[in-house]
């Protein structure tokens, strides 16, 4: 069944402004979401933090209870960072100038809205629309208040709102499960072999460069990239603690990397990490799936040396609060967090036995496959909510 279209424009306010009676006193306190408290992977804001009227109005975007937000930056938006504000603390909410905030009118349901605009029409779409220089596109507004959309009557968006919520719980039931053992991972590394700030079980301490080898990426030129050929791993390819190349866009000629970027090919056991920006840190294995691979710009390879540590301390170290602190105090003051070779030699590390380490990664092991099996899972779970999108808006649900 065909539904009725419309233009979205004219069902939504667009950034609205504050409506009369709305504008809070100076101290008044309000509820704050910066970009980092959206979630791309659960489409909701994960936490709000309690701000002064007056220290928010100016620079910030307003919106309440009942709207959605929509990141416009890239690479936000084509990530999916947006949420339904639901249960706002606060009568107001503020966050970043980088959301679009839309509000339903009467002849459209919220929930339907949010599902419409997340949907992977609308995301393509709107990457194709984005505007600015690299690094800094957005996508305007007037590409959302422009779409013609399907527009069933309210029970109809109602019912077709609740299917996708059903079909979405189950997927977000699933990601909780996986979630769960990366904590069950965390606490058993912390059991075995203590706090790494505090090391109350007395491991010998060295220098992180007399266990660890680390590589930096080369610096290469806009000029250098191609449309296909070596693919060229990117902070954006670290998704959840694993390697999706799914979404590389910079690749390098074949001939060049052998002539000059040769050392710089990864191996499958490599662990990359990222070193510069709000996201360093992040940090993966490379499988030999992913192979042929290069390092990138903002791109560390580590790995083990001396026969002294384990790929699985490595990792573990890395996202360890231990590794943080002592990052942060290096990189402390700088606009942009950057961090590189120079670094990492001034880091310190507690080094447990090798046959601890050697049955930690056997645990680390188990863990990880039965996390595949659940991400096999996943993935179905995700093919049939991307089928039930599709059908909801073509009046096939």
């Amino acid at each position: 069944m065909k539904y009725p279209s419309a233009i979205l424009g004219d069902l939504l306010e667009a950034n609205p402004r504050f409506e009369k009676g709305d504008k809070p006193s100076e101290e008044e306190l309000v509820s704050f979401v910066p970009m980092s408290s959206v979630s791309e992977k659960t489409l909701s804001i994960t936490e709000t933090i309690d701000r002064p009227y007056h220290e928010v109005r100016k620079g910030f975007t307003p919106f309440k209870t009942g709207d959605v937000l929509i990141a416009k930056i890239t690479p936000c938006f084509e990530n999916g960072k947006m949420a339904l504000v639901e249960n706002l603390p606060r009568e107001l909410g503020f966050g970043s100038t980088e959301f679009h905030v839309f509000r339903p009118g009467k002849r459209i349901f919220p929930r339907y809205l949010f599902h419409l605009l997340r949907s992977p029409f609308v995301r393509a779409s709107g990457k194709l629309k984005m505007k600015g220089a690299a690094g800094q596109r957005r996508v305007p507004v007037d590409f959302f208040t422009r779409l013609t959309i399907p527009l069933p009557p309210l029970a109809e968006q109602k019912r077709i709102a609740a299917i996708l919520d059903a079909a979405d719980e189950l997927r977000a039931k699933r990601r909780e499960a996986i979630a769960q053992l990366d904590v069950f991972l965390q606490s058993t590394f912390i059991e075995m072999f203590g706090d790494p700030v505090t090391n109350p079980k007395g491991w010998p301490v060295v220098n992180f460069e007399d266990a660890v080898y680390f590589q930096e990426g080369p610096g290469i030129r806009k000029w250098q990239f191609r449309n296909k050929g070596i693919k060229l791993v990117n902070i954006r390819n670290i998704v959840d603690g694993e390697l999706v190349l799914t979404n590389t866009e910079k690749y390098l000629d074949p001939d060049e990397v052998s002539r000059t970027y040769s050392h710089f090919l990864l191996d499958a056991g490599d662990l990359v990490m990222s070193s510069s920006g709000v996201t360093w840190g992040k940090i993966a294995y490379v499988k030999q799936q992913h192979l042929p691979l290069s390092l990138n710009t903002s791109m560390i390879r580590l790995r083990p040396q001396g026969g002294r540590i384990t790929h699985a301390f490595i990792r573990a170290f890395v996202e360890s609060q231990a590794f943080r602190r002592q990052i942060s105090r290096l990189i402390t003051g700088s606009a942009q967090p950057n961090f590189g070779p120079s670094h990492l030699r001034k880091i310190v590390i507690n080094l447990p036995p090798i046959d601890i380490q050697s049955h930690f990664e056997e645990i680390v092991a188990s863990i990880e496959h039965q996390k595949s099996l659940l991400n096999v899972h996943l993935a179905e779970l995700d093919t049939l909510f991307a089928s039930l999108q599709h059908r909801a808006f073509n009046g096939e649900l």
